[in-house]
């Protein structure tokens, strides 16, 4: 299947699972802003999607818009509070939630902390094998 016909599906029926796949396509291309808008309008029609949720958190990290990579992981860790992987990923992100009053939550700590939250899409495979063996 081309990207034309992809992206026909898509905007016929945004939440389809394909999305997931196109998704993680584009990020290996580092076309992030592209993924994050296949991720915003799949999420928004699978809002219990976890591994689209995933993939959002990823494309807003690309970015650097670290508070809202930080919700969404917050969504996600919420969702699988089994998920060592998850909860780690999580807590590593945690620092850039925003806090009522807080306007410094943009700047962020600092590269060490960034670069401590590497994604790894393999995370969201342990979930999915977690949930499979309950």
């Amino acid at each position: 299947m081309d990207e034309n016909e992809i992206e026909r599906i898509l905007l016929e029926n945004p939440g389809d699972p394909l999305f997931l796949k196109y998704a993680e396509e584009l990020m290996k291309s580092a076309k992030f802003e592209q993924a994050l808008m296949v991720c915003l309008r799949g999420v928004s029609k699978s809002p219990a999607q976890l591994r689209g949720r995933l993939l959002l958190a990823r494309a807003y990290y690309e970015l650097g818009m670290m508070p809202l990579a930080a919700e969404q992981m917050k969504v996600v860790a919420q969702s699988a509070p089994e998920s060592l992987p998850i909860q780690k990923l999580y807590n590593k992100l945690s620092v850039y939630l925003w806090q009522p009053g807080d306007h410094s939550a943009f700047s962020g700590p600092g590269e060490a902390v960034m670069a401590e939250a590497e994604f790894d899409i393999g995370d969201m495979d342990l979930l999915e094998e977690e949930k499979k063996s309950r």
